[in-house]
């Protein structure tokens, strides 16, 4: 998955819309027009380090996950794991997603 001010710029949307803000208000919040939030969500307008910084802060999700990267390390960790269950048995593979179902509801 390629980062790009597209994609950027729909995290910004998603993770707004999760909590409760209008563009207008995360505007106001780290001091941008709402048009160029507009811009920056529609993707027709890259946003500075110092801008994501004090989005992020404001929707209280990592940079990581605005920018996509949180998304790729997801991919790449999946990636890597798949060719490890290739050669599991059936009963392998219930018991690492009974692994994984048990990490999932109690997170490190």
């Amino acid at each position: 998955m390629e980062i790009t001010n597209k994609s950027i710029g729909l995290n910004i949307q998603k993770w707004r819309d999760n909590a409760g803000l209008t563009q207008e208000e995360l505007a106001e919040l780290v001091d941008l027009s709402a048009a160029h939030m507009t811009a920056i969500e529609n993707g027709y307008s890259g946003i500075s380090l110092q801008k994501i910084i004090a989005v992020s802060q404001v929707l209280h999700v990592s940079l990581d996950v605005l920018t996509g990267l949180e998304e790729q390390k997801r991919e790449n960790a999946i990636e890597k794991v798949i060719p490890l269950l290739k050669d599991c048995s059936a009963n392998q593979i219930a018991l690492i997603a009974d692994i994984i179902k048990a990490v999932k509801r109690n997170p490190l």
